[in-house]
């Protein structure tokens, strides 16, 4: 089980995670469920880890988003067509992903659906089984951090350290 969150607030976009791996009576710690691409680009993964491995391995590491951002107005564009369809073409065994993806960019954060769809948070959003804990702390001004602190306090199997990563988000 797992909580991801994350929150736009004071020119910074900051992703927080649990880290703790769970299922079938087990625990892993990990710190490897959110993971800096480049100074523009944040991923965060909940769900299967075999997918969630998959795409890191296959998608984190390519050089493709090393030293490329595109500009505000092609971000959505850019997230779908770069992230969202890549991954769809790794998981080609699977009729319906069984994972969750926050994407943070310089210009805005962005999730995925179980049909592969595109969404844009306004200003924080959370995924995982963590996710209506954190959401509720984020609403009531908490940051990211706090709104995991609050997922593992509140939530069956959202365990362990938080670990956060932060991008510079210029203000709107």
């Amino acid at each position: 089980m797992t909580c991801i969150a994350a929150k736009i607030a004071r020119g910074k976009l900051v992703m927080a995670a649990d880290s703790a791996l769970t299922g079938e009576g087990e625990v892993i710690p990990c710190g490897d469920k959110l993971w800096r691409i480049n100074d523009f680009l944040l991923l965060g993964f909940a769900g299967d880890w075999g997918n969630v491995s998959k795409i890191k391995y296959s998608l984190a590491h390519t050089q493709q988003y090393k030293n490329f951002y595109p500009g505000a107005r092609e971000v959505d564009r850019w997230v779908y067509t770069n992230i969202v369809e890549r991954i769809r073409s790794l998981l080609t065994d699977y009729k319906k992903p069984e994972f969750s993806l926050l994407v943070g960019t310089r210009a805005g954060l962005f999730g995925t659906n179980e049909s592969y769809g595109l969404f844009r948070y306004e200003t924080y959003g959370a995924i995982g089984s963590g996710a209506q804990a954190a959401n509720g702390a984020m609403f009531a001004d908490s940051g990211a951090e706090l709104a995991v602190r609050a997922a593992i306090k509140h939530s069956e199997g959202v365990l362990g350290k938080v670990y956060a990563e932060s991008i510079v988000c210029p203000e709107k």
